[in-house]
């Protein structure tokens, strides 16, 4: 069972808030504290939009793999839908995607 946990606003409006309204009402003591943590908000948000992974035709005798398309690793397989390394959401955009196909508009019978 997931926990709810209400109304939520944007991910640009959040940021609004804890850059705009909330910095100014802080003792200077805790501003090293809040700027790291204003600074998780954003990778945290930023894991959340997705990243196109690479694919890499493989040599002979070797698997083809994808990498992720913001740190680079190596993912083996289509199942994960974040990276095993970085935390960034993958975007497995379809069969064009999963075997590397260009995408050709002038003769895709449109």
């Amino acid at each position: 069972m997931s926990k709810a946990y209400g109304p939520c606003v944007s991910k640009q409006r959040a940021l609004e808030v804890l850059t705009d309204e909330i910095q100014d009402h802080l003792p200077k003591e805790n501003w090293d504290e809040y700027e790291r943590t204003v600074n998780r908000v954003r990778y945290e948000f930023a894991k959340l939009d997705a990243v196109k992974p690479v694919l890499y035709k493989a040599q002979r005798r070797q698997y083809d793999y994808w990498k992720c398309g913001n740190c680079g690793a190596a993912i083996r397989d289509v199942t994960p839908n974040y990276c095993p390394n970085c935390g960034f959401m993958i975007e497995w955009d379809g069969i064009r995607c999963l075997t590397g196909a260009e995408r050709n508009d002038k003769h895709d019978g449109r």
